[in-house]
């Protein structure tokens, strides 16, 4: 009967320690948090005030616009062209691709969101082919 008791102790322990470990511990705890740029901060802000206004962007898919600048500036963002250096390739052709969105007007903005069609006559149509080129000659080499 002591046995008994000591094995179902040792069951319950290694048990409860089990789901603490479940409850405390995921996948994503045990994954290097992504890496932060403060190069692309005022660029990222720009860019996502502009995806995140209801009016005028209409593009939410984040929790809040914090959380897009943070995506936005992380290494996980597909907007950069990250080099191994740690560089981005074609930096100055993204910011001058997302600064272009500052002074147009809101019904602009909104038609480049909401009318692809638009995109090839649209005034960020020129910057946005320049950031392509030099994505693809980043690529290349």
């Amino acid at each position: 009967m002591k046995r008994d008791h000591q094995n179902l102790m040792k069951l319950a322990t290694a048990a409860f320690l089990a789901l603490v470990t479940a409850a405390g511990c995921s996948r994503d705890d045990l994954e290097d948090p992504p890496v932060r740029y403060e190069r692309r901060t005022d660029a990222c802000t720009g860019w996502c005030e502009v995806k995140m206004d209801p009016d005028c962007g209409g593009q939410t898919g984040f929790a809040d616009l914090d959380a897009c600048i943070d995506q936005c500036t992380s290494n996980e963002s597909i907007n950069w062209e990250l080099q191994p250096d740690g560089t981005d390739a074609c930096f100055d052709e993204q910011v001058a691709f997302f600064g272009c969105f500052d002074n147009l007007s809101c019904e602009v903005r909104s038609d480049w969101f909401a009318h692809p069609s638009l995109k090839a006559t649209h005034p960020c149509r020129a910057p946005l082919d320049t950031l392509f080129d030099c994505v693809g000659e980043s690529r290349a080499d």
